[in-house]
């Protein structure tokens, strides 16, 4: 989840503001920090969860996804 209204989100910006909402009620806020930023925070989360409830291990190397 992010506020588009905040200063440094947003689609007029070069950052953005972040939290992470998870299934158990978790919330993780994250500093503001470049959108590139944002998406590899997001990607890591997702790889995280992924390999936790799955038989697969997925990874990044490189800037390439590895299935094993």
């Amino acid at each position: 989840a992010n506020d588009v209204t905040a200063a440094g989100a947003g689609f007029n910006a070069d950052t953005n503001i972040v939290k992470f909402l998870f299934a158990n009620g978790e919330v993780r806020s994250l500093e503001q920090m470049p959108k590139v930023d944002v998406a590899n925070c997001i990607l890591d989360e997702a790889l995280k969860i992924l390999n936790a409830s799955s038989d697969i291990n997925v990874k990044v190397k490189d800037n390439t996804i590895v299935i094993e």
